[in-house]
Parts: C-alpha cells; structure tokens; sequence
C-alpha cells in the first residue's frame, strides 16, 4: 500500500512506477515450497505426539494409507512455528544462555524419541531445556489494567474500584490476557516436556555452585504470540519434574507399544463425532479433526469387554 509520503516522492520526481498486481508464475514455483508431507513417526513414540490418539499411532507404525489432511495454512503455520523458534533460539545467543539446540532424545525402553528445542543455562548455573511454541495472535496478548496491589484483583467495568476489596485501584499494570486458551500448559506440551526431563542424562557442572549436575529436575514451556511486538508477547511457564504424571504417560505409551507388537488396533482416544457418512462432526475433538485416517477409523470397531460394538 502506498503512503502518502511515497505519492509526494514520486510526484516531485514526475515520474511513475510500472507494475503489474496480479498471480505471478513465481507463486506456483513458490506454493510447491508447501507441498510437504504430513510427518509420520513410524516404530517411535515421539516425544511431541505422546498425548495423541493410539489409534492413530498405531497405524502411523504399521505403515497404513492415509490421506493428508494438511492444508495450505498448516503448512504456513507449521513453517511459522519453525520461524519463530529460530528467532526465539537467537535470543537464547543473544543473553549468552544457549548451550544447545534439537539435542536428540531417546528412552529405548518406551520406544520414545525425540529432539529437545534447546537447552540453556539459568542464572543459577543450572542446565534446564526449554520446549518452544508459538500460538495464533488472539490466543493472548498483554495489556495494560488495573490491578489491585492488595489482592491482584482487577478494576470494576468503568471503575477504578477492585472487584473483589473495592479498594481504590492507583494506577495501571501491565498483564498478560488469553483469549480462547487458559493460562494451564496444554497437557501434549507438559507431556513432551517431562519426556526430556525424565529420559535426559548427562554431565554438566554447575559454574555458579561447582556442583556436578547428571539430569533436568526441571524445565520451561515458552509460548510466544505469533503477532509478537513486545517480549511481554512471550508467556513463559516452569515445570518441574512429575513423575506421577510420567507414570500415567509410560503406561499409555506401554499399552500401545503391546497392540503394535500384538497387531491389536487400540480403540480411539478421542472422539470424531462422526456423522452417519462418516464425516467429522464439528464437535470433534481437535485431534480427530486433523487425522490422516478418518475413514479407517470410521469403518473400525470399538472394542468393549471383548466384544465389538
């Protein structure tokens, strides 16, 4: 778009600009960037999908057809992804913080695999890794509000009165605001997180305290808002090691590596609200909506008690 400074350089030139908006071949040549396949984790549970369906695991490693399901906008906001974890890691260079990036992970006795987004050094002197994400520009955005010193409480509609005291509120303070998500880590993050907490060794000793360090006990999720203008854009969550959490996820991951080695097709994880044509319904789950393999899920059956339904 044209500025009106750009108009008034122009005309006192007395020239004009030649140009044609309009499709070029280029963005064929351009578009074919995006033709990738979808991924599939074939004979490993990666760290990323531990959360997901085990159905669909389960056909990712026995190599079953499917479809892509991957649109344009995946592509772009799967590339996107990648772009802002390149910029985030040269932040990391920046403040002299990194120590590494894609450091592979692997548990061999729960067949999980993986790649570590980066590792870095606390102020402490602590080695901890950090799992990279980036969400659409109205999950959340920081703002300034009220908020009262007294109970963090936030102003009445119109008042500077505090919702919850109804004391006087002296000024504003910046917070961040979700819109569309909750300020709880979504639980397939969490998940890959503790993967390379629990399943990360390693020697490190501490330059602040001269301890030797040999695993995480802890790690970070970093959220940055794909509309990032200020580094208040990027929501930052600590998450310490949970090994009951890491029980229940080993014995999920355990079940569907015994169906692989069995050839037993685990029922579904989550539900696709299939229609009677076999089509997702608007209420599916998210994981459902994007699967490569709706139409075997649509014709398999549920097992209950030994019985098919």
């Amino acid at each position: 778009m044209t500025t009106k400074e750009e108009t008034n350089f122009v005309e006192r030139l007395g020239v004009e600009m030649v140009y044609e908006r309009r499709p070029d071949e280029l963005h064929t040549v351009l578009k074919q960037g995006f033709d990738i396949e979808t991924p599939r984790y074939k004979r490993s549970n990666y760290a990323s999908e531990l959360t997901g369906c085990k159905r669909k695991r389960y056909w990712d490693w026995t190599d079953e057809p499917c479809e892509d399901t991957f649109d344009d906008k995946s592509r772009i906001v799967m590339a996107s992804g990648e772009a802002w974890e390149d910029l985030i890691l040269k932040f990391f260079k920046g403040a002299r913080v990194y120590k590494g990036t894609q450091i592979r992970l692997d548990i061999p006795e729960l067949r999980i695999g993986g790649n570590i987004d980066a590792i870095i050094v606390t102020p402490g002197g602590k080695l901890i890794p950090v799992e990279i994400k980036s969400t659409s520009d109205m999950s959340y955005k920081s703002k300034y509000l009220y908020s009262c010193p007294e109970c963090n409480g936030e102003a009445k509609w119109n008042s500077r009165n505090c919702k919850n005291c109804n004391k006087m509120i002296p000024g504003p303070v910046k917070k961040l605001l979700w819109y569309g998500k909750s300020e709880v880590p979504d639980s397939s993050h969490y998940a890959q997180l503790q993967a390379y907490i629990q399943g990360t060794k390693f020697i490190w000793r501490n330059p602040v305290t001269g301890e030797l360090q040999t695993e995480f006990d802890e790690g970070r999720l970093l959220v940055v808002n794909r509309g990032f203008r200020v580094m208040d854009d990027i929501m930052w969550y600590r998450i310490k090691k949970d090994d009951n959490f890491w029980s229940a996820v080993s014995k999920d991951v355990t079940a569907l590596n015994t169906s692989v080695d069995n050839g037993e097709l685990p029922n579904r994880d989550y539900d696709p609200a299939f229609n009677l044509q076999g089509v997702v319904g608007k209420s599916a789950d998210f994981y459902c909506k994007f699967c490569p393999y709706q139409s075997q899920c649509f014709e398999a059956p549920e097992i209950q008690d030994g019985t098919e339904e």
